[in-house]
């Protein structure tokens, strides 16, 4: 039986960025999410603690500051699957208005000739704000 390549290491600050396909809020739909998150790995598992950083909107940019900065958290695990490796996790984002809502996303890393200029993975993200879905990078 082959070998698995190695692992990618992903422990460090990232930058994500979420896009908003779709929603029940219309008002969300075409909607981008940026955060700054640190990961921490320890094998197959991933725990990532940052927050949201600002929004793009069709008609401009917002930098949020103090209690618009959320926060995130999400653990999960990194596992081989259809020749690839793929982080799975789930956890919640803060609101400034209710409670924490979950959050879901999936994000795979292909290798770098199947990604875009400067993404280290891409996937999909989900949450129950407004049910908002759509990719990551």
């Amino acid at each position: 039986m082959p070998s698995l390549p190695a692992a990618p290491q992903l422990q460090e600050k990232w930058y994500v960025e979420t896009y908003h396909e779709s929603s029940t809020y219309k008002a969300y739909e075409g909607l981008r999410v940026r955060y700054e998150v640190e990961l921490e790995q320890v094998g197959s598992l991933i725990t990532v603690v940052g927050e949201k950083m600002g929004e793009v909107y069709r008609n401009g940019e917002t930098e949020n500051s103090g209690k618009a900065r959320t926060p995130i958290f999400l653990s999960g695990t990194l596992q081989w699957e259809d020749d690839m490796w793929i982080a799975t996790l789930e956890g919640k984002e803060g609101s400034t208005t209710r409670s924490p809502f979950p959050v879901v996303a999936k994000i795979k890393f292909p290798g770098d000739s199947d990604l875009p200029e400067n993404a280290l993975g891409m996937g999909e993200c989900s949450s129950t704000a407004a049910s908002a879905s759509g990719p990551a990078i």
